[in-house]
């Protein structure tokens, strides 16, 4: 059996990311702990170098990488955050895109093969049961998605989502509308639940837009939600992405709707809040910081590492899309 970061990581007294480190950041470690970790991996025949270690073990010196959507800037970011990680330590990346169709991730997988030494899903739609046993067979790493026995990477947005919520309320506003995010999305529960909760607890009314939850999404859907967003009767809304915000404010100002004067807007990502008119209060999604996580995990796992997830904490940043209730 070949030799692992973990089996170093032991006999050196260490953890196994700092093994890892000292191959790929020695810079960062004191001396003395990279010699001991290069003397203790030489000893025990650790091959650091992933494409060699790929000649001995037949692991293939590639990440694959599955994503809903390949056209979105949140994507986007996460893309080249991984690719950038996986280039560090020697990996190729193959990517793969399903338009947020469970069957074509399930394809994905099978395609990748041989080619790949694990997979990062992201935010899939795949049932539990499907990825449990896709991870039975390869290392798999889920992003924004949790499914126990699964090592994920999950930026909690849901804590920042009640903040959003928090605010709205502190302003006076008495109902929030939620609008939903396209394809059953494991975060869009999560932020939808994060809605609904806070607000039973501070005594004010939640939303969701029932009639919009088959919408297309994206800026097109924002626009197309705003006459149901009116007649809801809501002063506040926070939506799924920033794309559908962006929207939402386009077709509020054609229907001369005052933001935040009549209504407040809050998206999700802080992809597009700059760009907005007004400046879109967001929520900040750290994709990119979530890719080299995941990548960081694939790779731990395949070199014998124990499975486990990371949180990273989301910030809500205000800016001039809120206000309060009937200001202006």
């Amino acid at each position: 059996m070949a030799a692992t970061l973990r089996h170093v990581a032991e006999r050196a007294g260490v953890s196994v990311s700092t093994v890892s480190r000292a191959f790929s950041h020695p810079h960062l470690l004191a001396p003395q702990t990279v010699a001991r970790v290069t003397a203790i991996a030489q000893e025990v025949g650790y091959v650091p170098n992933p494409l060699a270690r790929g000649l001995i073990t037949g692991t293939a010196a590639n990440v694959g990488l599955i994503v809903p959507n390949l056209a979105s800037r949140f994507f986007a970011e996460l893309v080249k955050a991984a690719q950038a990680r996986a280039r560090e330590a020697g990996q190729g990346v193959l990517i793969a895109g399903t338009d947020g169709a469970a069957e074509t991730e399930a394809d994905a997988v099978r395609q990748f093969g041989p080619q790949v030494g694990g997979v990062i899903l992201c935010s899939p739609r795949t049932t539990s049961a499907r990825l449990k046993a896709m991870a039975a067979d390869r290392p798999v790493v889920l992003v924004n998605r949790r499914v126990p026995g699964i090592p994920s990477v999950v930026v909690d947005t849901a804590a920042a989502v009640r903040a959003a919520v928090d605010l709205l309320a502190d302003g006076g506003h008495r109902r929030v509308a939620y609008l939903p995010g396209p394809g059953k999305a494991w975060s869009d529960g999560e932020r939808r639940r994060a809605v609904r909760e806070r607000c039973a607890e501070l005594g004010i009314e939640a939303v969701v837009l029932p009639e919009w939850e088959q919408a297309k999404g994206g800026h097109a859907g924002g626009v197309e939600a705003v006459p149901e967003l009116l007649a809801s009767g809501a002063t506040a809304v926070v939506a799924f992405d920033d794309a559908i915000a962006a929207g939402v404010l386009t077709g509020l100002g054609d229907a001369g709707v005052a933001v935040p004067g009549r209504i407040s807007v809050v998206g999700c990502d802080d992809m597009q809040a700059l760009e907005c008119r007004p400046r879109l209060t967001s929520i900040t999604g750290r994709i990119g910081d979530a890719g080299r996580s995941a990548v960081e995990l694939l790779l731990s796992l395949r070199e014998g590492a124990r499975g486990r997830s990371v949180r990273l904490p989301a910030e809500l940043v205000v800016r001039e899309s809120t206000g309060p209730r009937g200001a202006g």
